[in-house]
């Protein structure tokens, strides 16, 4: 894909946008929420809903609906005419049926786009038409069998279905997962070449957001890329409907003058490996970006970060141990997959996953930085919460046993950031992750402190820091001055978290063996059973106002690192500010 690509017209600072909010060409709701969304604009349904209409009458039976009769107006000619809505009769969205999502986005767009194909481009964008269906995975098989349904619903029989198969693939190949502000995806949308010719990096300079009609009001900057000389002449700008969930593209570091623009198509927290398989699996491509070139005997920070999330401990030290580690990942995707059912114990999923994290498997430990460790922090934060409110315990200081799962669930939370704010030192493209960690650290940390016994004091909430001024970091965001702003935050930070690390920890054996969770310099010496069974000293908070401090200080710190990401406007920026 060397041919398509973008580059920086002019220098790029740190946290600006660099694209107006792009309008899509094609778009559809994933089936879980058609009832629950408008299919116009992806806006939550409120009220009474507003069904398509059809020949100026509305439809007596519909899987689609609208927030408003102008949304109705706009999608419905296009619904009908798509065929979308003769895919949804014949195969109706259901609970245990693969979402039609992408299929309904290829029939819109091949109603709305009347270009012919051209080689293995539809409309100036690339298909992957031959690369996606070669290989006889899951992949190619629901190309041909999406194409078939489409042929069907366009009342094509059962026929060559070569145009539908080229649209799919163009819809796999170029669409993206939109998100909403709860971060769920919602749908997948396909936008022009202002967007789809940006390459992928596994350390990429942009990021991207969706712009909802609910979300937020933002001035429309120019276009700051263009495409690459020696493919201008290829550039083709699709039509597109003019409504629909609008993207923006923003820088997360510094960009000169004619750099390449990437972003990331897959999750920059796991291993080279699994990054590898899975762009391979849906793009049909090998990545050979800066940080999956670096060899694992390189002394470059991206070779560490990606020797970190595969380490794991044997009786000979840390290592990366493939065959193996297969069985640890099989075994906490179980773990975590059972407490995801509906069945699920929180109680039983703890348990398995700090013996395993203390003890092992079959003689191997995961390294504390690990993906698998990162993964089984998130999943112990979340499962403490619910044990604590599904226990028949109330959510407060009245009842230990709950007000302590909350305490542990608050301690993996920060664990969690601190150790993605760790590895962040090494990649700095992982920022758009680290921010949601930290953000949620601080949201959990205060939530704890205010329904403790006694409260934090008045005087610790007046949100102010002498060292950092954390809250004006918020309202008036320096990004030329990015560095010193994020090491005053993470310094203050660290200083709360040794005051209360002893307290948060307490009660919970595989998170007492940690000194710091804000100093990971000595993770190389983590210990195995063998050379340490010594737990770190507590050292108890003297009061709750430094856990409420460090909460403050830990969501200012998601939110000033979410704003360098998404825009002071964003949805996430803004939770932040209601939560402050």
């Amino acid at each position: 894909m060397a041919e398509m690509e973008m580059r920086a017209r002019e220098d790029v600072e740190i946290g600006r946008d660099i694209t107006p909010a792009i309008p899509p060409i094609s778009f559809s709701l994933h089936d879980a929420f058609l009832h629950s969304h408008c299919s116009a604009c992806f806006s939550p349904l409120s009220g009474r809903p507003f069904p398509p209409r059809r020949h100026c009458h509305l439809s007596s039976s519909s899987s689609v609906f609208y927030c408003s009769p102008l949304c109705s107006a706009a999608d419905s000619p296009l619904h009908f005419s798509s065929a979308e809505s003769n895919l949804l009769a014949s195969s109706p969205p259901s609970p245990s049926s693969e979402s039609s999502a992408d299929l309904r986005a290829a029939l819109r767009l091949l109603r709305t786009n009347s270009a012919a194909a051209s080689g293995d481009r539809m409309f100036g964008l690339l298909t992957n038409r031959e690369k996606l269906l070669a290989e006889g995975d899951e992949i190619s098989d629901r190309v041909r069998s999406g194409a078939a349904a489409m042929a069907a619903a366009r009342g094509k029989g059962n026929g060559a279905a070569e145009e539908e198969e080229s649209a799919i693939c163009l819809v796999i190949t170029n669409g993206v997962e939109v998100v909403d502000e709860k971060g769920r995806g919602i749908g997948i949308a396909v936008y022009d070449s202002a967007f789809s010719w940006i390459n992928h990096s596994c350390s990429p300079n942009a990021c991207y957001r969706f712009l909802l009609p609910s979300s937020e009001l933002s001035p429309s900057p120019d276009l700051r890329i263009v495409p690459s000389g020696r493919t201008v002449e290829n550039a083709a700008a699709a039509g597109g409907v003019g409504y629909g969930p609008r993207i923006i593209i923003r820088s997360i570091r510094r960009i000169e003058k004619g750099e390449e623009i990437t972003v990331a198509y897959t999750d920059l927290l796991q291993p080279k490996a699994a990054r590898s398989s899975e762009l391979w699996l849906k793009y049909r491509f090998i990545c050979c970006c800066k940080r999956c070139s670096s060899s694992s005997s390189s002394s470059s920070s991206s070779s560490y970060v990606d020797h970190a999330l595969e380490e794991i401990a044997t009786s000979q030290g840390f290592d990366i141990v493939e065959a193996t580690g297969r069985r640890l990942t099989d075994y906490v995707d179980e773990v975590i997959t059972n407490f995801l059912s509906d069945d699920g114990d929180p109680e039983t999923c703890c348990q398995k996953l700090e013996r395993l994290l203390i003890s092992g498997l079959s003689g191997l430990r995961l390294h504390p930085l690990h993906h698998l460790a990162i993964n089984a922090y998130t999943t112990l934060s979340s499962a403490y919460r619910i044990h604590a409110s599904t226990s028949n315990l109330t959510y407060d200081h009245h009842c230990p046993e709950a007000f302590s799962k909350t305490r542990t669930s608050a301690a993996y939370t920060l664990l969690l950031a601190a150790a993605a704010n760790h590895l962040l030192t090494f990649e700095p493209s992982l920022v758009a992750c680290v921010a949601n960690y930290w953000a949620s650290a601080g949201e959990c940390l205060l939530t704890l402190s205010s329904s403790s016994s006694p409260p934090p004091s008045r005087v610790a909430q007046q949100y102010r820091c002498s060292k950092c001024s954390f809250v004006d970091a918020l309202k008036a965001v320096s990004y030329a001055d990015f560095e010193n702003v994020k090491l005053k935050l993470v310094d203050c930070i660290g200083g709360y978290t040794r005051r209360s690390w002893g307290y948060l920890s307490k009660g919970c054996d595989y998170l007492e063996r940690f000194e710091d969770p804000m100093d990971l310099s000595w993770v190389q010496k983590w210990p195995g059973s063998s050379n340490r069974d010594a737990k770190c000293g507590l050292v108890v908070a003297e009061s709750m106002d430094d856990v409420w401090q460090l909460g403050a200080h830990c969501l200012a710190y998601g939110g000033f690192l979410a704003a360098v990401c998404y825009g002071e406007q964003s949805p996430w920026s803004n939770q932040v500010q209601r939560l402050l």
